[in-house]
């Protein structure tokens, strides 16, 4: 799927509650930390091509979910550029604990996420 062509952008609602920007922008939040997610868990699976390629695979979707979420909030007037800029900012600050050191858990806990 296409961010910029299956999403019709222009029909953004820019009259919702400011609640409802909050909660995407928690669900944007989630998924910006791929890159956090997939340090630890491509290492960690590198034994298996199975859990590697899901990986790949997982974060590649998971990315466009995050540029759609942002995308969406700034399009729809939840949030500015800067504001967003602020949110990248202030979420590198903190990375992303692994919960798990096992692989197989970890992709359990990559599939109950998602």
């Amino acid at each position: 799927w296409s961010i910029e062509k299956d999403i019709p952008w222009e029909q953004c609602n820019r009259q919702l509650s400011p609640a409802i920007a909050d909660v995407v922008e928690s669900f944007c939040l989630v998924e910006l930390y791929l890159p956090d997610y997939l340090g630890h868990a491509i290492p960690r699976s590198r034994d298996s091509r199975a859990r590697s390629w899901f990986y790949f695979n997982w974060g590649y979707e998971e990315s466009k979910h995050s540029l759609a979420l942002e995308d969406w909030l700034v399009k729809s007037g939840a949030r500015s550029d800067e504001e967003m800029s602020d949110v990248h900012d202030n979420l590198y600050k903190h990375p992303w604990e692994i919960p798990h050191d096992n692989p197989i858990a970890l992709l359990a806990y990559a599939m109950v996420q998602e």
